[in-house]
Parts: structure tokens; C-alpha cells; sequence
């Protein structure tokens, strides 16, 4: 197994028995990072909490069912990050630059309090904008919308975005669906980091932070990624 041509693990069977030979990388699945460990001890201690924090960020309940239409939707409505052209700002002054901090992801993460779990009979549905009103509905409404021209949020034509922030944009887009969540969760995602930030793997405190940063953003961000596809956006 591996990923980006790096090989992560090797299998090996000898008779009846299966020999599972893991490299130092405790993330096997990453392709741009990596947190290498040199003592079994570390090693051991890094891989418990790795396996407690995916527990708690990739909770079963929290589980959404998509159709067919939900795949549909989210390929051609992905959210990316922002690109463009910088003014003005130094040495960044007209060169083209991606706005893309994978320590947002958690940083947001923190500040979630609440989440919303769709069944397989939540579906989509069209908005009428006289007989529906996005006020009136749960923040955690899911809205499929058209942008009505270029910014730094709604940087591609179709877009993504949750009630809770609709209201601070509805003057420029239309909406076109949206998708309302039988079931909301309760979560504390910055209890979880602050569990595993409370954690010491190493005596050296830049590789111990080194460590501790690497896991939780990585696995921020792999949460919204499941895998590539080719998108377009518009620059800023």
C-alpha cells in the first residue's frame, strides 16, 4: 500500500502467517507531508492517539447518506479555495497565488458546535422564493445556489452554502435547491484537539508540536477531500 508512489506498508504471508510491515509515516494515506517517528515508544503513543482523535472526528452517527443527485451536486458545486492576483501586498504584488491554509480547516473545525446528518429521504428540493423562505428554516439547511457574479466566497458559478451564512449573501445569488437535514449532532471539536494538544510524544517541543500539527490538520483537511477532481474556479 501506499500513496504518491511512496510505499506506506508491505504484506507479507508466510504459511498462515500475515506479516504487516508499517513504514515510520504514521499518515500513510498523505502525499505533500508526513510525521516520521524514530522510537518504538513514540511510535506506539502517536498511533493510540491518532486512532482515538479519527474516532472522535470520523463518528459513525455523523454519517450522512448521499443519492446519486448529492454526488451530482457536490462534484460540480465543491468548495475550493480562492485564487488570483495580488496588489499591492509586497512581494506578493502581481503574482498568482492560492488562499489555502489547511490549519483554517481545524481552526473552523473548533468552532463548530453543531452538525447536520442528512438520511436517504432528505432530498433536494426546488426553491421557490414565494413560498419558501430561507430564514425561516434551520441554519443547517443546505442551499444549492447560482452566483450572480465573482467574489472571493462564491468563487464558481454554482455554490454550495449552509443557511447560516445565506443570510449575509442572499443579494447575490440565486438560490436554486436546497436540502434540509432530519437530523442535527451535537459535536466538540476543540475539546478533541485540546485532548490531543494536552498530549506530549516527544521531549523536544518543536517536533512534539511538529507531530500534533501535522495529525489534526491532515486530517481536517482529508475530511472534506475524498478524492481529486478537476475543478475550475474563478480568480479574484
Amino acid at each position: 500500500m501506499g500513496a504518491g508512489g511512496a510505499i506506506s506498508s508491505i504484506k507479507l504471508k508466510f504459511n498462515k502467517l500475515v506479516l504487516n510491515i508499517r513504514s515510520q509515516n504514521m499518515l500513510k494515506d498523505v502525499v505533500d507531508n508526513h510525521i516520521p517517528v524514530n522510537q518504538t515508544e513514540i511510535f506506539n503513543k502517536v498511533n493510540e492517539a491518532m486512532f482515538k482523535f479519527n474516532q472522535g472526528l470520523f463518528n459513525p452517527n455523523h454519517k450522512s447518506f448521499y443519492h446519486d443527485d448529492d454526488i451530482k451536486i457536490f462534484a460540480k458545486a465543491y468548495s475550493m479555495a480562492s485564487s488570483g492576483y495580488m496588489n499591492n501586498i509586497g512581494s506578493m504584488k502581481g503574482r498568482h497565488v492560492e488562499i489555502d491554509r489547511r490549519k483554517a480547516y481545524a481552526k473552523s473545525a473548533m468552532e463548530i458546535t453543531k452538525i447536520p446528518v442528512f438520511s436517504k429521504f432528505d432530498i433536494w428540493k426546488k426553491y421557490d422564493y414565494a413560498t419558501n423562505d430561507f430564514n425561516k428554516t434551520s441554519s443547517l439547511t443546505l442551499y444549492y445556489v447560482k452566483s450572480k457574479g465573482v467574489n472571493m466566497f462564491f468563487n464558481k458559478t454554482y455554490n454550495l452554502i449552509y443557511g447560516k451564512f445565506l443570510k449575509y449573501y442572499a443579494d447575490v445569488v440565486e438560490i436554486i435547491y436546497y436540502k434540509s437535514p432530519s437530523n442535527i449532532r451535537t459535536v466538540n471539536y476543540k475539546n478533541l484537539i485540546d485532548e490531543l494538544w494536552s498530549l506530549k510524544f516527544e521531549d523536544d517541543e518543536v517536533k512534539d508540536k511538529d507531530i500534533k500539527k501535522n495529525d489534526w490538520e491532515h486530517k481536517f483537511w482529508t475530511a472534506g477531500k475524498a478524492k481529486q477532481h478537476s475543478q475550475k474556479v474563478n480568480r479574484f
